[in-house]
């Protein structure tokens, strides 16, 4: 086919990654081009940007006599365009097809394989371009360095990514041929899993030098039948040997040995399989004569929806990655699973074929995930299959083995649960090839609304942030992003805090004795942090001001008063400590208070006498609803240094001995009941070690309940639930949290 004897072009299917490509392509020879697809999107909205028109229909009237082609994707089998464009005698081609026209004319290096094709395309394309910078290439994806799928050029080079699902690529003749890899797939097109290994090889031989992964079990068995030249890469026995991988943060560096020759890479991209993508590129150069050591992979940008990062928010990360058959997907866990943080996979199965033909296989992946959300599946134009969707696969999944499990019909319904359950440090990862990707935007665009909108509260004397991650605040480690945190720096901004923010107040110390739910919280927490007060010696009495550790406070006093070496082992702050009256080894902060300085409900300050407390245990009345400044105690005075030094040895081995160490946690969670202890009911139940996704009883003390395993809030609260529940059933006794729940 000759462009020279085309002026007008339409392409069906236009928002399509391949079919754009050829679009793009179209349009930067000069031709006039137009498409249709069923909906807008990203790409649609790009390619209309570049002067191309699209339709978002099918109807027969797009079709005009003067259209000198129709190209549609395989997807798309019979609709009113292409009846009216036969009416008219439109030549009507396949998108394969037409590639072919294009990149059959050029010295041709083609990928194929069933997964990392567009990486590996990517990659090609990239090291080419070093060196040819009049290459062209064709692309399953945007290739970041260029901002497009494709580009047509002068050059000698044409790179692109074939496909093999529809068994286009049989109609492309390359010089060199990449060979990834080959899995069972596609056999609503082949019929049966021989009949694909046979394209592959007759691929092969239609190709001048062949390129292919000799670690890939089923390439290595169809390799006997290349009848051309031909090169394997893998980590051992191969032609081309990878050695010395090494995985360094975002970045993998790796040797590659030809014989005698012996080169070093570093490519910003994770994960063995990438390694191979890289390795297939870099032999293709090296087969077309280009210098290996001169080749630099620093400023690769990748492409998008292949591990893309997609948006960050302080140290929320969230991804889209294109992998949608189980093992690209265990590829893809493989890495992204490393992460030390909680990791959230959203899946979306691709197509009712491919889930049929791999329904175990997907199941079976998608146990590696602790946390995972299953997306309604992504027809891609199939008819229904039963028994192959989406929730057919979740429920073959055993709630147990997860920390989050959740199923969603829309990408509405996934947004609004991730803004319900997300905390700082989340990495977000949107898998697979349909709609699964807009979540990552859409959750883009509502935290950026959030922030945009939140940015407008001012205070002065205040340091303000918005959606401000509080599991970093809290011993549990545990709870979601505060609307607003504030950090009032004396006594005018706190209380202008409090006369004007637009949310509920909830004041935060150590965050020892709180748990907080994850997701979005509708807030406005408040940090004493730096709010101008120190501790002092007045007389005889000690003031403590409320964001002063008690660890703190009790170093302070250790010298020379009597009874606070306790205070060294608890963990909040003297704030939070006042609400629950902590103590420990029979001491209780109630004992020693003389007077407390608050912000009272009216916005007022105030200094609290003994006498207008209540003190009992676990609670001090008459604080409730206000904003601790800070307290006055009264110990006994003297030279106490050597007793409290024995006591707090002697405290730190009792609680060594008896209270779990090394996972978070809020120390004690119920309070004792009268005359029992909560812990000893719950060991005598047996308790001890009972989970419920990352939360589990300590297998050391019964009344603790650990964060063993990125924990979610619901984990810990549904444990709490079950224990009392439990207790209830057995004693007729109601335990009553000492930790301050906050929904």
């Amino acid at each position: 086919m000759d462009f020279n004897n085309l002026n007008k072009i339409y392409f069906i299917g236009i928002g399509g990654i391949g079919v754009s490509a050829l679009a793009r392509i179209c349009k930067s020879k000069g031709l006039n081009v137009s498409g249709s697809d069923s909906k807008e999107s990203e790409l649609t909205k790009e390619l209309q940007k570049e002067g191309i028109v699209v339709n978002y229909n099918h109807k027969s009237e797009n079709i005009t006599s003067d259209i000198d082609l129709l190209v549609k994707t395989s997807a798309v089998k019979e609709n009113d365009e292409t009846l009216k464009a036969k009416e008219l005698n439109i030549p009507v081609v396949l998108r394969g097809t037409f590639l072919s026209f294009i990149a059959n004319q050029y010295n041709l290096i083609g990928i194929s394989g069933s997964h990392g094709k567009t990486t590996t395309t990517a990659l090609t394309t990239f090291v080419f371009k070093q060196f040819f910078s009049d290459t062209s290439f064709n692309i399953g994806g945007i290739l970041k360095n260029y901002n497009s799928n494709s580009q047509i050029n002068a050059g000698k080079y044409f790179v692109t990514e074939t496909d093999e699902s529809d068994g286009s690529f049989l109609e492309l003749f390359p010089k060199t041929a990449i060979l990834n890899n080959l899995d069972y797939e596609h056999i609503e097109h082949y019929g049966t899993f021989e009949n694909l290994k046979k394209a592959f090889v007759q691929f092969a031989n239609q190709s001048e030098i062949v390129i292919w992964n000799k670690d890939d079990e089923i390439l290595n068995e169809i390799s006997s039948e290349f009848k051309k030249e031909n090169y394997s890469f893998g980590i051992k026995d191969a032609d081309f040997i990878i050695k010395d991988i090494e995985a360094i943060e975002f970045n993998t560096k790796f040797k590659l040995q030809y014989k005698t020759e012996l080169f070093s890479f570093n490519i910003p991209l994770q994960g063995i399989h990438n390694v191979y993508n890289a390795t297939a590129s870099l032999i293709s150069a090296y087969l077309n004569k280009i210098d290996l050591n001169k080749i630099d992979f620093s400023t690769f940008e990748g492409t998008k929806r292949r591990f893309e990062l997609v948006y960050s928010h302080n140290k929320i990360n969230i991804y889209d990655d294109y992998a949608h058959h189980p093992n690209e997907i265990k590829a893809f866990l493989n890495t992204a699973l490393q992460k030390p943080k909680r990791t959230i996979i959203i899946f979306q199965p691709h197509r009712y074929t491919r889930t049929r033909d791999n329904f175990n296989e997907f199941v079976n992946v998608l146990k590696m995930p602790k946390n995972l959300i299953v997306l309604k599946e992504y027809a891609a134009s199939e008819e229904i299959l039963p028994n192959c969707g989406a929730i057919d696969i979740f429920n073959k999944l055993n709630k147990d083995d997860y920390n989050m499990l959740k199923f969603v019909n829309s990408v509405e319904e996934a947004t609004e649960y991730l803004l319900n359950n997300i905390r700082d440090y989340d990495n977000i990862c949107c898998v697979g090839a349909g709609s699964v990707n807009q979540i990552a935007y859409k959750l883009k665009d509502e935290i950026d609304c959030l922030k945009n909108n939140l940015n407008n509260f001012k205070s002065e004397n205040c340091e303000i942030k918005v959606l401000e991650g509080i599991n970093n605040k809290t011993t549990y480690k545990i709870g979601g992003l505060a609307k607003l945190l504030v950090y009032p720096l004396n006594k005018e901004g706190l209380i202008d805090v409090l006369k004007n923010s637009p949310f509920p107040i909830k004041a935060i110390g150590n965050g020892s004795n709180m748990l907080v739910k994850d997701g979005i919280l509708n807030y406005t927490f408040i940090s004493l942090e730096k709010y101008n007060s120190q501790i002092k010696q007045e007389n005889e009495y000690i003031f403590v001001p409320a964001k002063t550790l008690l660890r703190d406070m009790a170093s302070f006093c250790l010298e020379t008063c009597k009874d606070v070496a306790q205070f060294y082992l608890i963990p909040g702050t003297l704030g939070g400590g006042l609400f629950t009256n902590a103590g420990a080894f029979k001491h209780f902060l109630g004992d020693y208070i003389e007077e407390i300085e608050v912000i009272d409900e009216n916005f007022n300050y105030k200094i609290l006498k003994k006498d207008d407390l209540k003190i009992e245990y676990r609670k001090i009345s008459g604080i409730e609803n206000k904003i601790i400044l800070g307290a006055k105690f009264k110990f006994i005075q003297g030279d106490f240094k050597e007793e409290n030094k024995k006591l707090l040895e002697e405290y730190k081995a009792y609680r060594l001995e008896r209270q779990p160490q090394g996972f978070p946690n809020c120390g004690s969670v119920f309070k004792n009941p009268k005359d029992n202890y909560s812990g000893k009911l719950i060991e005598e139940l047996d308790l001890k070690g009972k989970k419920i996704g990352g939360a589990r009883v300590s297998l050391k003390h019964g009344n603790f309940i650990e964060n063993f395993d990125n924990a979610s809030f619901q984990n810990v609260f549904d444990l709490i639930c079950s224990v009392k529940e439990q207790v209830f059933e057995k004693y007729n006794i109601l335990l009553e949290e000492e930790v301050r729940i906050i929904k």
